[in-house]
């Protein structure tokens, strides 16, 4: 026998069945697979024994019969996820294994088809199933921290380096400059060749620190309404210099009418400049590169494209990988640090978009990108003024289920409505005719003058008929009798406001 039995508890009201499984586990009880089976009549008195026991194994009886069938499943599945449960099912009731296996059983049994060595099988199985199982999990959860640790080590390493060689380019710079002493032009070669060396050791640090923090899920993303043909634009200015610089013809191709994006705009800006730096850099003097975008669909599409060296397509699925080195690696040349296009490849998914390359070795690169349009209209604006709490609750929770694209603001007291009113700067106004402190005829005409004269609506709401009658003759755009329904509210408000409902 082995040194410890693997403990498995049977839960279930029926006799026969703990008769049946009793004469069965002790037969299934074959070299180390040695098994000890507990009793359990119902639900809380397994829970008992659970916290008594650290069980191995449960068999639960799923016969419709039982009382603690599928509530008995779903409760041990959230109170022990930990244990492997094999479920009884009724004779020729194989439908109901097969949804506990959907539903997370390990195996199920059939009762009036279990034997010995069924039962060794699955028993077997369930317990090698679980040994697995966790040992995955430990491995996943072993590589998460390998992970974090090479991620923190890289910040950490980073945002220690980043100090020290500031200082030496300050002081390089100092006798680059002349400011310390003469120096000979030799000397000036030199002095010049490690400024640019620490430029490029800066660049390193940074794009470290911008992948570690990404990959530690702490990268800053502020997603807006973005003028993106503006940071476009803006890009292009910066780099054309620089392309003139290396004899390189730099094209916009930026259409009229661009819809406004949702998008971070910094992290666009990033993922411009990486992929414009990388164009530069790789396309040869006298070159061409080209910036551009189009709207497809829901997104908007930047690309650039150059007609430098190319990449091998069979290097497309490693390129955006960390420190990834394409078709660099003979002859001399540019390099880069491998992790601009990597940090590109986050910064657009973390923007809701793709990136994509399409090249091929001497037929130059395109690079793009999306981002989401922006679809986002801003909610109307509306204010609930009325002097009866129930009134305003009700109407409040029309709106808040309305389905319309709604902000709401509420008062019970007309003179801070009017305060309300010039802050909130209504697009709609839903006001009780008579309030308690004041006329609401002196408040409508008030708020008139607080609201947008264009676009601003009033509409009134009373259980006065009379008064209704002539009330539009005060600037009141509609009115609406107490007590009114839910639907006749909603209908008002999107005649006023000229919006469509979009979901119920």
């Amino acid at each position: 026998m082995a040194e410890k039995a693997i403990q498995v508890i049977l839960i279930t009201g029926r006799q026969e069945d703990r008769d049946l499984l009793d004469g069965l586990i002790e037969q299934a009880s074959v070299g180390s697979y040695q098994y000890q089976l507990i009793h359990s009549s119902g639900l809380k008195d397994a829970f008992t024994k659970c916290d008594e026991t650290l069980f191995d194994i449960a068999l639960l009886d799923l016969e419709s019969s039982s009382k603690d069938g599928w509530e008995g499943f779903e409760a041990i599945k959230n109170r022990i996820p930990e244990i492997p449960i094999i479920v009884l099912t009724a004779p020729n009731d194989g439908e109901a294994g097969f949804a506990a296996l959907k539903s997370g059983a390990q195996d199920y049994l059939v009762k009036d088809k279990i034997d010995e060595s069924i039962l060794a099988r699955s028993l077997r199985y369930a317990v090698e199933r679980k040994m697995v199982e966790r040992t995955s999990q430990q491995a996943l959860k072993r590589l998460r921290e390998l992970s974090e640790t090479k991620s923190q080590f890289a910040a950490e390493a980073s945002h220690e380096l980043r100090t020290p060689l500031g200082i030496v380019r300050e002081f390089v710079s100092l006798v680059n400059d002349g400011i310390t002493g003469p120096i000979t032009d030799k000397q000036k070669q030199c002095l010049e060749s490690a400024l640019r060396n620490c430029d490029r050791m800066t660049d390193l640090i940074n794009k470290m620190l911008d992948l570690a923090k990404i990959e530690a899920g702490k990268a800053e993303v502020h997603r807006k309404q973005t003028d993106l043909a503006k940071i476009i634009e803006q890009c292009y200015g910066d780099f054309v210099p620089e392309c003139k610089a290396k004899d390189q013809a730099l094209t916009l191709e930026l259409p009229q009418n661009l819809p406004i994006a949702f998008c971070d705009g910094g992290n666009v800006v990033n993922i411009i400049v990486n992929l414009l730096s990388n164009a530069k850099k790789f396309t040869q003097k006298g070159g061409r590169i080209t910036l551009g975008c189009r709207q497809e669909g829901h997104f908007i599409a930047v690309h650039v494209q150059d007609n430098g060296p190319g990449i091998d397509p069979e290097a497309h699925d490693r390129i955006f990988d960390a420190f990834a080195q394409i078709n660099r690696e003979d002859g001399p040349g540019a390099r880069g640090t491998g992790l601009g296009l990597a940090i590109t490849k986050n910064l657009v998914e973390l923007n809701g978009g793709l990136v994509q390359v399409e090249s091929a070795l001497g037929k130059g690169s395109r690079f793009t990108f999306t981002v989401p349009i922006n679809e986002r209209e801003a909610p109307k604006r509306v204010l609930i003024v009325d002097d009866e709490a129930h009134v305003v609750k009700f109407v409040t929770q029309i709106l808040e289920s309305s389905g319309l694209n709604l902000e709401t603001r509420s008062t019970m007291n007309g003179l801070e409505s009017l305060i309300i009113a010039g802050q909130f700067n209504p697009d709609l106004v839903i006001l009780d005719l008579h309030l308690a402190e004041v006329r609401g005829q002196q408040i409508l005409k008030s708020i008139k003058g607080k609201i947008s004269q264009k676009t601003g609506k009033v509409l009134i709401i009373s259980g006065d008929v009379d008064s209704l009658a002539d009330i539009q003759k005060h600037g009141a755009d509609d009115c609406l009798e107490k007590p009114f329904s839910r639907e006749q509210m909603i209908q008002k408000i999107v005649n006023l406001l000229g919006i469509e409902r979009r979901n119920r």
